[in-house]
């Protein structure tokens, strides 16, 4: 499958909002009433953020942003995917970097956190070097998994639940709930996600659904992010109560709190499905970065840009693993000026030589 549908596509893009969910919560999840009004207000930002990355996905289907500018200017189209490529380094760098940390902290004290990452790599190459279709079905399965999690753990802790623990007390209300804001918008990477992948979307018309255009994917993917972030944060601040504040891991905690008469605990589910997710997000961002280095230097093969892709982040962060330096970057989000950049700054300059008429790249070819 070269293309994707709109159902993998928002798998993908789910897959990397859930997981920083289960891999930590900032450190100002402090009031959740306020917490989850910053992240509604966050969510509308971010459907206005990608407005522009929407409108060039809309008239420019083939291609994205440097593709498009790349047929229009080398020089510049370069310096647009150098941008995008160095962002999904540095994404890639911070997925693994986390990994390896939550690995190592909860579940494999005893392993070296090397040998977690190296573990991760291969698997991400393989999935990244696949076609597109291939990640998003994997993607798919592993969303459907993390649902099942989520109705297990929750069915589990049901019987602990306690309305008071929705507490709506707050002395910095505007000063918490700015900084709820600003942690969800910096956990908005998906969003460039989005913006680069759409010649990869296949907008003819599914079997039993209607075509769905861009706009609408992204507006499906908001919702349902913001749906499901919701009533998750919602459980966990009225069943595990306070504690959720300090934890730094809110989610993991609900899951090895959750239990049944039959099943203790269920710390081994969420290893599985976090894994698969992780391998998912991973492959993503190698795909992306691959796809940048063939723009870049069209001879590189898909391997050795697979392989670049995942070293090269990998290197950086076991710098920082091995010697237990990760606590410093943990909690730290992605930059939100990166963000607005790569998902409303550049498509806009795109349109512009848009405007300028000739062809683009899947027009040149086709």
């Amino acid at each position: 499958m070269k293309k994707i549908n709109s159902v993998q596509l928002i798998a993908i893009l789910l897959c990397s909002r859930v997981f920083s969910l289960m891999t930590y919560f900032p450190y100002n999840y402090s009031n959740p009433l306020i917490y989850m009004t910053g992240m509604a207000i966050s969510t509308i930002l971010q459907g206005l953020v990608v407005l522009p990355a929407v409108i060039f996905c809309q008239r420019e289907y083939n291609d994205n942003p440097c593709t498009l500018v790349s047929t229009r200017n080398r020089t510049l189209g370069i310096i647009f995917t150098l941008l995008y490529l160095g962002w999904f380094i540095y994404a890639s760098f911070y997925t693994i970097g986390d990994f390896g940390y939550y690995m190592d902290y909860y579940f494999t004290g005893n392993v070296p956190r090397i040998m977690s990452v190296a573990c991760l790599i291969p698997a991400a190459i393989y999935v990244g070097q696949m076609k597109i279709g291939i990640i998003g079905k994997t993607a798919v399965y592993a969303g459907a998994g993390f649902l099942l999690l989520t109705i297990i753990v929750l069915g589990g802790s049901m019987k602990d639940l306690h309305l008071f623990n929705f507490h709506l007390a707050e002395e910095n209300v505007n000063s918490v709930l700015w900084q709820s804001i600003k942690a969800e918008f910096q956990r908005s990477e998906s969003l460039i996600t989005f913006a680069f992948l759409m010649p990869q979307y296949n907008r003819s018309s599914e079997k039993g659904t209607e075509k769905r255009s861009p706009a609408k994917v992204i507006w499906i993917y908001l919702t349902a992010k913001l749906v499901l972030l919701e009533l998750i944060i919602f459980f966990i601040t009225v069943i595990i109560g306070d504690f959720s504040a300090v934890t730094k891991q809110p989610f993991f905690s609900l899951v090895s709190y959750s239990h049944t008469e039959i099943i203790e605990r269920y710390d081994a589910l969420f290893l599985f499905v976090w894994v698969i997710i992780t391998v998912v997000k991973l492959a993503v961002y190698i795909y992306c970065c691959t796809k940048c280095i063939s723009i870049i230097y069209p001879k590189a093969t898909h391997f050795a840009s697979s392989a670049v892709s995942a070293v090269i982040p990998a290197a950086a962060a076991l710098f920082m693993l091995i010697p237990y330096k990760w606590e410093k970057l943990v909690h730290a989000g992605r930059s939100a000026a990166a963000i607005i950049a790569l998902t409303a700054v550049l498509p806009v300059i795109a349109l512009l030589f848009a405007g300028k008429g000739g062809f683009s790249a899947g027009e040149k070819t086709s």
